[in-house]
């Protein structure tokens, strides 16, 4: 699995359309899907290598984003972890607390299917930047 990226959403739409999307972009690697946090964790925890990137919703059932992503911060293994957060959350403390706790990006999911194309672009401008740190 060198070379993926780990999607974490419980949205079967909402991982189909970014999936999509990313393959329209040319997105170079394999997304892997895990369907809530734990499941996530879990996987993290047990790969190797980690993965060049986590895309991360944030309301999830069983452990949300920010729950993983505190996890992910505390974990010697696991707290250089890059991460992207893609939510519905529109609240401010949401926003705050993902880049206080260091993602990369924070994006709002889209309304509209036809702008998961520009979701995709930012996911992979993300990763190349994150890329040369």
């Amino acid at each position: 699995m060198d070379g993926h990226v780990l999607l974490v959403d419980d949205d079967e739409a909402d991982i189909l359309f970014l999936q999509e999307a990313l393959k329209r972009t040319k997105f170079p690697y394999p997304v892997i899907v895990a369907r809530d946090g734990a499941s996530a964790l879990e996987l993290l925890e047990k790969e190797a290598p980690l993965p060049r990137l986590v895309i991360l919703d944030l309301k999830m059932p069983k452990l949300g984003g920010l729950d993983v992503l505190r996890r992910l911060r505390v974990s010697a293994r696991l707290r250089d972890t890059r991460v992207v957060i893609l939510t519905g959350s529109a609240e401010r403390n949401d926003k705050r607390d993902a880049e206080l706790l260091g993602a990369l990006l924070f994006l709002r999911k889209p309304t509209d299917t036809s702008q998961y194309l520009d979701i995709a672009s930012k996911i992979g401008t993300a990763e190349l930047e994150g890329s040369t740190r």
